[in-house]
């Protein structure tokens, strides 16, 4: 690369000229090769499609776990946001079982306060029911629900949510995927 500015600006067009498209990364007016010939790095962002990314199985372990928190690290890993590849329109996230779902914790009074309303659609339908009572009935259902609303509304969160396997109590019949520890 020359020092004064007329050649190395005359260079740079010639560079610039020998470009096929304009709006390619070579083509932008940054793109300038080095004294060796090495060119800089494109800044491109590269998009996993459907079936190339391998997902794992993960567990979890949700006794003693505050619900909130644990649900966050799951949801995350069922998105798939964990990994570089992570891609907003291909299902890149993982499988994850939950087992002890009867044994999650709620931060403060919430076990006994907090409620869950249920509405029929008919008038006088609001029906209203207790942590406490769901999780002595279907445990399961508290740790699906948390994580259910923080993905995403749409097919491929349905198709994410898929992949979340919650078992209330320590056996779970996905031993043969070999899942490993996740930790929350």
């Amino acid at each position: 690369m020359e020092v004064d500015g007329l050649s190395y600006l005359n260079n740079t067009i010639v560079e610039l000229t020998k470009c096929a498209f304009f709006g390619t990364f070579p083509c932008s007016p940054f793109y300038i090769k080095g004294s060796e010939g090495n060119k800089i790095m494109p800044r491109q962002t590269t998009f996993a499609k459907q079936g190339e990314v391998e997902p794992q199985w993960r567990h979890v372990d949700a006794q003693g776990q505050t619900l909130g928190r644990m649900a966050t690290t799951i949801a995350t890993h069922l998105m798939g946001k964990h990994r570089p590849e992570w891609t907003p329109h291909v299902l890149t996230g993982d499988f994850v079982v939950v087992t002890n779902a009867e044994k999650v914790q709620m931060t403060g009074k919430k076990i006994e306060q907090k409620t869950q309303l249920v509405y029929s659609g008919y008038p006088g339908g609001l029906k209203a029911h207790k942590y406490s009572d769901m999780i002595e009935a279907h445990p399961e259902r508290i740790i699906e629900q948390a994580v259910r609303r923080m993905l995403p509304k749409t097919k491929l969160g349905r198709d994410m949510f898929r992949r979340l396997k919650v078992y209330s109590g320590d056996t779970h019949p996905h031993t043969n995927q070999k899942p490993e520890a996740l930790a929350c």
